[in-house]
Protein backbone atom coordinates (compact mmCIF):
# COMPACT_ATOMS: atom_id res chain seq x y z
CA UNK A 1 0.00 0.00 0.00
CA UNK A 2 0.99 3.55 -0.30
CA UNK A 3 1.68 3.80 3.55
CA UNK A 4 4.97 2.29 2.88
CA UNK A 5 6.36 5.07 1.18
CA UNK A 6 6.03 7.17 4.49
CA UNK A 7 7.83 3.68 5.95
CA UNK A 8 10.90 3.43 3.75
CA UNK A 9 14.30 4.96 4.63
CA UNK A 10 15.46 7.55 1.45
CA UNK A 11 17.28 5.29 -1.25
CA UNK A 12 20.75 5.34 -2.25
CA UNK A 13 19.72 5.23 -5.55
CA UNK A 14 17.06 6.46 -7.21
CA UNK A 15 15.42 6.33 -11.24
CA UNK A 16 12.48 7.19 -13.13
CA UNK A 17 11.87 4.65 -16.00
CA UNK A 18 9.48 4.55 -18.82
CA UNK A 19 8.72 0.65 -19.86
CA UNK A 20 6.77 0.07 -23.19
CA UNK A 21 5.64 -3.27 -21.38
CA UNK A 22 4.72 -4.26 -17.62
CA UNK A 23 8.37 -5.62 -16.70
CA UNK A 24 9.59 -3.59 -13.94
CA UNK A 25 8.98 -6.34 -11.23
CA UNK A 26 10.12 -9.00 -13.09
CA UNK A 27 13.25 -6.80 -14.24
CA UNK A 28 13.44 -5.95 -10.52
CA UNK A 29 15.62 -9.38 -10.04
CA UNK A 30 18.55 -8.04 -11.93
CA UNK A 31 18.89 -5.50 -9.85
CA UNK A 32 18.38 -6.91 -6.56
CA UNK A 33 21.36 -9.29 -7.52
CA UNK A 34 23.85 -6.20 -8.42
CA UNK A 35 22.99 -3.54 -6.32
CA UNK A 36 23.79 -5.73 -2.87
CA UNK A 37 22.48 -4.24 0.31
CA UNK A 38 21.94 -0.85 -1.06
CA UNK A 39 18.78 0.74 -1.00
CA UNK A 40 16.97 1.92 -4.60
CA UNK A 41 14.07 2.41 -5.87
CA UNK A 42 12.49 2.54 -9.58
CA UNK A 43 9.48 4.44 -10.19
CA UNK A 44 7.59 4.45 -13.45
CA UNK A 45 3.99 5.91 -14.77
CA UNK A 46 2.34 2.57 -13.73
CA UNK A 47 4.20 0.81 -10.70
CA UNK A 48 7.42 0.94 -8.96
CA UNK A 49 10.26 -1.09 -6.92
CA UNK A 50 11.85 -0.24 -3.74
CA UNK A 51 14.30 -2.64 -1.67
CA UNK A 52 15.75 -2.18 1.43
CA UNK A 53 18.87 -4.12 1.06
CA UNK A 54 16.63 -7.37 2.28
CA UNK A 55 13.26 -7.00 0.76
CA UNK A 56 11.36 -5.81 -2.20
CA UNK A 57 8.57 -3.88 -1.96
CA UNK A 58 6.41 -3.58 -5.13
CA UNK A 59 3.50 -0.96 -5.69
CA UNK A 60 1.14 -1.74 -8.30
CA UNK A 61 0.04 1.93 -8.49
CA UNK A 62 3.45 3.88 -8.19
CA UNK A 63 3.42 6.12 -4.81
CA UNK A 64 3.34 9.68 -6.36
CA UNK A 65 6.23 10.21 -3.68
CA UNK A 66 8.29 7.95 -5.36
CA UNK A 67 7.34 9.31 -8.73
CA UNK A 68 8.39 12.56 -7.31
CA UNK A 69 11.49 11.59 -5.91
CA UNK A 70 12.93 9.97 -9.27
CA UNK A 71 11.86 13.18 -11.50
CA UNK A 72 13.84 15.59 -9.50
CA UNK A 73 16.52 13.60 -8.40
CA UNK A 74 19.87 16.07 -7.94
CA UNK A 75 23.04 14.13 -8.32
CA UNK A 76 26.17 15.60 -6.82
CA UNK A 77 28.06 14.81 -9.67
CA UNK A 78 26.44 15.00 -12.79
CA UNK A 79 28.78 17.78 -14.10
CA UNK A 80 31.62 15.17 -13.78
CA UNK A 81 29.71 12.31 -15.51
CA UNK A 82 28.83 14.48 -18.26
CA UNK A 83 32.55 15.37 -18.97
CA UNK A 84 33.89 11.58 -18.53
CA UNK A 85 30.62 10.63 -20.66
CA UNK A 86 31.41 13.24 -23.73
CA UNK A 87 35.42 12.27 -23.49
CA UNK A 88 35.33 8.70 -23.28
CA UNK A 89 32.54 8.66 -26.53
CA UNK A 90 34.60 7.19 -28.79
CA UNK A 91 33.66 8.63 -32.58
CA UNK A 92 35.43 6.24 -34.80
CA UNK A 93 33.46 3.51 -33.22
CA UNK A 94 30.02 4.73 -33.91
CA UNK A 95 27.65 2.15 -34.70
CA UNK A 96 23.79 3.98 -33.63
CA UNK A 97 22.44 0.53 -35.09
CA UNK A 98 24.22 -1.33 -32.41
CA UNK A 99 23.37 1.83 -30.07
CA UNK A 100 20.00 1.50 -30.40
CA UNK A 101 19.89 -2.40 -30.00
CA UNK A 102 21.46 -1.93 -26.80
CA UNK A 103 19.34 0.92 -25.30
CA UNK A 104 16.84 2.36 -27.64
CA UNK A 105 16.69 6.38 -28.54
CA UNK A 106 13.04 6.31 -26.95
CA UNK A 107 14.58 5.71 -23.29
CA UNK A 108 17.80 8.26 -23.89
CA UNK A 109 15.53 11.32 -22.62
CA UNK A 110 15.63 9.72 -19.23
CA UNK A 111 19.25 9.25 -18.82
CA UNK A 112 21.65 11.94 -17.63
CA UNK A 113 23.93 11.93 -21.03
CA UNK A 114 20.81 11.45 -22.74
CA UNK A 115 20.72 15.29 -24.36
CA UNK A 116 24.46 14.46 -25.31
CA UNK A 117 24.36 11.57 -27.18
CA UNK A 118 22.28 13.15 -30.62
CA UNK A 119 25.03 16.51 -30.69
CA UNK A 120 28.03 13.11 -30.39
CA UNK A 121 26.62 11.17 -33.26
CA UNK A 122 26.24 14.50 -35.34
CA UNK A 123 29.94 15.14 -34.43
CA UNK A 124 31.30 11.99 -35.10
CA UNK A 125 29.31 11.97 -38.84
CA UNK A 126 30.35 14.94 -39.85
CA UNK A 127 34.50 14.55 -39.15
CA UNK A 128 35.38 13.31 -35.48
CA UNK A 129 34.34 9.85 -37.15
CA UNK A 130 37.37 10.11 -39.24
CA UNK A 131 39.90 11.64 -36.73
CA UNK A 132 39.30 9.01 -34.16
CA UNK A 133 39.03 11.48 -31.61
CA UNK A 134 36.87 14.47 -30.40
CA UNK A 135 38.46 17.77 -31.67
CA UNK A 136 39.59 19.38 -28.40
CA UNK A 137 41.85 16.58 -27.32
CA UNK A 138 43.60 16.63 -31.12
CA UNK A 139 44.38 20.02 -30.84
CA UNK A 140 46.17 19.92 -27.83
CA UNK A 141 49.85 20.27 -27.62
CA UNK A 142 51.75 16.35 -27.29
CA UNK A 143 54.54 16.42 -25.06
CA UNK A 144 57.94 15.37 -26.29
CA UNK A 145 59.47 12.12 -25.03
CA UNK A 146 62.93 11.94 -25.31
CA UNK A 147 64.67 8.64 -27.45
CA UNK A 148 67.10 6.68 -25.39
CA UNK A 149 69.94 5.17 -27.96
Amino acid sequence: PADNDAAIMRPQYVAWHEPAHDILLSASEHFIGRMGQHRWMIATPQDGVYYDGKQLIHERRCPEAWQTMARQVEDPHGELWLTYYSHIFNPARLNPKVMEGHFPSRFWKNLPEGPLIPALITQARTGKQRDGQASDIATRRGKKIALRD
